[in-house]
């Protein structure tokens, strides 16, 4: 994408969008964040995790949840720094220590107070931390500490001033009370010979420049340059403004813009050529004008701790915002860049503002409005190097900081060159025909032949003006000045159109687009139709309802649908026209309604209307920032309801990987939290999830941060997430397994207990079947033993009759 906007704006690089709008800001107030006003310090750990030191403890921020963590002595959260090993380090009111994940992931805080010794029990605030390879160093007002090594060690005297402690050309520094500065080295303190002090007063920030240069900023006396031999003060145009509002705070940017946080007048920063590039306060964006802390993502943009509240101020957004008529906040309608001058047209008037690359505070605001523009501005058009607007009060020519009417005509929409020295105007009640004269334009006459509102014009090649009327059709005209007549031809469904209502066109090149309420349309003059278009109609489709379409000076189209903004890129080549689709998700549904309107000045400034003022678009640097990547966190598992619900609370464990969970058949109600913490406030971030180890696959794409997953049955699972951008860019896959255990009647010792029951059941049942086969078999062998019996009894009773009858026999 990068490489196909360098072959569109070859200059991308060599210059910047000029700094006439307002950054992006969101404010988080203490009811959306619940801790308390004040935020002393901020830090980003390597997860992209923000961390906050808050009056009434410790903030956590994923870029969606919030979360506090109280000290245990409930006191304010001064300092805070994450280190390498998952801990985050953090200094209080007589408190100091660090929290770390137990085995669920839950922040516990663990205290280091314990380890002073003697004089230095009382230990007041602890204003400054760094974690560095040498250990974990900490600063009070009268005492620096180092923590290494599971032992902690007092690097000054009892009763030692100290003002400031940071990041000195790679080394540990410290300024004392007598100004004199130390740097740690080899395991103790050394006073720096060259410099041995800075007399500048009390150091707020240290910012590297080069590797043998440095800033140096002073709560009263401005930004310092040490440059390896001595310090000098680094001179602005603004020295006396930056002293005066005190230089509380300070980063640098990746772009070398230094970001100085003020105690007076908000945030302030200063370019390369140590100007006041912007200057964001309570007027423009912020909660209070106070800033007590200062941090620089990775990512871009610029976190700010105020004394009330908590904002980021995305400085390195390539959208910012211009209301030409102040608060009034007027919707936008039309722009144009004449001469040496800038000017807005809104529903309250045309204003106007100098042309410059730079901007001074002060000429940003230096807005002024155009004598006799009062009202609704429709349209400003460049003819012929005269300024005309179109205006509800009819058609004015436009002269520095003046308008002047040029006819009593009731609402002009647009003007179009007709032929040389004459143009056409529309209007609310037809076509008003205009002539160029040494003064200047001059109104001739109305036309007739049409009395329509006239607001959509486009001439095509042939010369003949088109003008589309939503709910009418489509007029083609011919213009004849001499009779003061116009030849009007009416074309409607019935000549290819999808309907007499919904219909727009647009000048591209020396043709015209039409558009219906479906679809992208040519005329054909030998057919007498209008056809689809058959370029456009490949790039958006058959059934596209188009709203908007410009072509702008390096040849690219902007477009605008009912669902997306964005940009065709348009190249000739030997097969024919290439043209490729590059949305702009940021610019849909910023359009003014119903009146959409761009203007591409160059490159890097793009001037979008919208309901509310005028969007400044760069799109060189919308572009170049599309790679970025991606970071996804789980934020927070939890059951459904009940007591000591939080499963997993965010964090490592002590190992440094998630810990499995095992939870009971009762226990089956889960919900996932998770964010993109670089995004705050999640915009144009979605995500999708996969439950394995159930039916579903992965879910459709959803803006959804929270996924509950209910009454799941007995198995092993693995949650997996995943998010992507408005860019399609996605993040790396998020995976937590758990196990929910079936019920006591079903799970393993219970089938056990089931198998020997049902095995005792069966040995039960083969005895007793045993003892009846026995019972049985007795009872036939007694049986047959008594029928045997019988038997013999009557064989041998038998055999008794046979020989009593022999011998009866024998004796007679």
């Amino acid at each position: 994408m990068l490489v196909f906007w360098l072959i569109c704006f070859p200059e991308i690089g060599y210059s910047q969008s000029i700094n006439l709008g307002d950054p992006p800001v969101l404010n988080f107030g203490k009811k959306q964040y619940k801790a308390g006003t004040q935020v002393w310090d901020i830090a980003q750990d390597q997860r992209g995790i923000m961390w906050f030191g808050n009056n009434e403890g410790l903030l956590e921020f994923d870029g969606i949840h919030w979360r506090l963590h109280p000290l245990p002595n409930r006191t304010i959260v001064r300092s805070v720094r994450p280190g390498q090993d998952g801990k985050v380090y953090v200094g209080g009111q007589d408190e100091f220590g660090y929290f770390a994940p137990d085995k669920q992931g839950n922040l516990q805080f663990h205290s280091l107070r314990d380890m002073v010794q003697g004089m230095e029990q009382q230990l007041g605030d602890i204003w400054n931390i760094a974690v560095r390879p040498e250990g974990v160093f900490f600063r009070t007002d009268h005492q620096a500490f180092r923590y290494f090594s599971g032992h902690l060690t007092a690097l000054f005297p009892p009763g030692t001033n100290l003002h400031f402690m940071g990041e000195w050309k790679g080394q540990l520094m410290i300024q004392d009370g007598t100004h004199s500065l130390y740097v740690f080295e080899q395991d103790h303190l050394r006073k720096l010979d060259n410099p041995g002090q800075f007399t500048g007063g009390t150091i707020s920030g240290i910012i590297p420049i080069t590797p043998d240069s440095i800033l140096v900023t002073t709560i009263k006396n401005g930004i310092f340059l040490f440059d390896g031999r001595q310090f000098t003060p680094w001179k602005t145009q603004d020295d006396d403004f930056l002293k005066k509002n005190i230089i509380f705070c300070a980063g640098k940017q990746k772009d070398g813009n230094l970001a100085l946080g003020t105690s007076l007048n908000g945030l302030v920063i200063l370019d390369k050529q140590r100007r006041i590039f912007r200057l964001i306060n309570k007027k423009n964006g912020l909660q209070n004008n106070t800033i007590l802390s200062l941090f620089i993502p990775e990512k871009g943009g610029i976190w700010l701790g105020l004394d009330n509240g908590i904002d980021f101020v995305d400085a390195s957004s390539p959208f910012s915002t211009v209301f030409p008529d102040g608060e009034l906040q007027g919707t936008g309608y039309t722009a144009q860049v004449f001469g040496d001058q800038i000017y807005f047209g809104t529903n309250t008037g045309l204003y106007t503002n100098r042309w410059a690359h730079y901007y001074t505070p002060t000429l940003r605001k230096a807005f002024s409005k155009v004598l006799n523009s009062e009202g609704q501005v429709w349209s400003l058009t460049n003819l012929n190097n005269h300024l005309l607007m179109g205006h509800h009060e009819g058609p004015f020519e436009v002269r520095n900081e003046s308008a002047q009417k040029l006819a009593n005509i009731q609402g002009i929409w647009k003007y179009v060159v007709h032929t040389p020295g004459k143009a056409l105007a529309g209007h609310y009640n037809g076509i008003a025909l205009f002539e160029q004269e040494a003064s200047g334009w001059k109104f001739r006459s109305n036309l007739k032949g049409l009395k329509e509102s006239s607001r959509l014009l486009a001439k095509d090649k042939d010369n003949f003006l088109w003008m589309a009327h939503p709910y009418r059709g489509v007029f083609r005209i011919k213009a004849i000045p001499e009779s003061d007549t116009l030849l009007v031809d009416f074309f409607d469904q019935r000549h290819g159109l999808p309907s007499a209502q919904g219909n727009h066109l647009y000048q591209v090149g020396s043709g015209v687009i039409f558009t219906g309420q479906t679809g992208i349309y040519i005329f054909v003059p030998e057919a007498n139709k209008f056809v689809p278009e058959p370029d456009f109609t490949a790039v958006f489709g058959p059934n596209v309802h188009l709203r908007y379409l410009l072509e702008g000076p390096n040849g690219d189209i902007w477009y605008a649908t009912d669902n997306e903004t964005g940009l065709l890129r348009v190249q000739n080549s030997t097969l024919g026209k290439k043209v490729t689709k590059v949305p702009i998700p940021e610019l849909s549904d910023k359009l003014t309604v119903g009146f959409p309107f761009i203007l591409p000045v160059d490159e890097h400034n793009v001037f979008v209307a919208s309901d509310h003022g005028f969007i400044q678009f760069n799109p060189s640097l919308y572009f170049s920032g599309q790679d970025t990547v991606l970071r996804l966190v789980l934020h927070e598992i939890r059951l459904k309801s009940g007591p000591d619900s939080i499963l997993y609370g965010g964090h490592f464990g002590p190992d440094g990987h998630f810990n499995p969970i095992n939870l009971s058949a009762t226990l089956n109600t889960l919900m996932f939290s998770y964010a993109v913490p670089d995004v705050p406030g999640g915009e144009f971030i979605q995500y999708t999830h996969f439950l394995e180890g159930s039916a579903d696959g992965w879910s459709d794409w959803s803006a959804e941060t929270d996924m509950v997953f209910a009454n799941l049955p007995p198995g092993k699972y693995t949650f997996h997430v995943n998010a992507r951008n408005q860019h399609g860019k996605e993040s790396s896959v998020q995976s937590f397994p758990f196990q929910i255990a079936p019920p006591w009647y079903a799970s393993t010792w219970a089938y056990l207990v089931y198998l020997l029951l049902a095995m005792g059941l069966f040995m039960g049942i083969i005895h007793r079947q045993q003892q009846k086969f026995a019972r049985e078999k007795r009872g036939l062998v007694n049986l047959h033993e008594e029928q045997t019996k019988v038997s013999k009894e009557a064989i041998n009773r038998l055999e008794n009759e046979k020989l009593e009858a022999e011998v009866r026999h024998k004796n007679q």
